[in-house]
């Protein structure tokens, strides 16, 4: 049931971004998903924050089953450069978060590169996506 859910958030997430890239140049296109990205992590939609990332192989990583046990409790971009060519992006954010049972508050600052594929006209993450521990 899980794996149903997150492939059709994904689906959906990536008919929307993908109907943005019809309307809307490359660097709107990335702020777009980099906002769908942090309200994702805010929200707590890991499937949707896993969907957006790719390994090396280019396949999509595995969703842990603890990160439902977790709550975010800030998300903040420190920094965002774009390429010139606007192929790539480097962003650095800041994730705080806590485990309800245990009320201590973790920060996690992560260096993100993002990738526009015109062949989906997506943009995606190719760093490892948070850990929550």
């Amino acid at each position: 049931m899980m794996q149903l859910f997150c492939r059709s958030a994904l689906v959906l997430c990536t008919v929307l971004l993908a109907a943005c890239a019809v309307m809307k140049d490359r660097v709107q296109q990335l702020d777009n998903a980099q906002r769908a990205y942090e309200g994702a992590v805010r929200w707590g939609h890991f499937d949707i924050v896993y969907g957006l990332h790719r390994n090396d192989d280019g396949s999509t990583p595995i969703v842990p089953d603890n990160l439902a046990n977790y709550r975010v409790s800030a998300y903040d971009v420190l920094s965002n450069s774009v390429a010139a060519d606007e192929s790539s992006a480097e962003q650095t954010i800041r994730i705080k978060y806590y485990h309800p049972e245990y009320m201590s508050e973790h920060t996690l600052n992560l260096r993100q590169h993002w990738v526009y594929d015109p062949q989906t006209n997506l943009w995606l993450v190719t760093s490892p996506p948070p850990r929550f521990e």
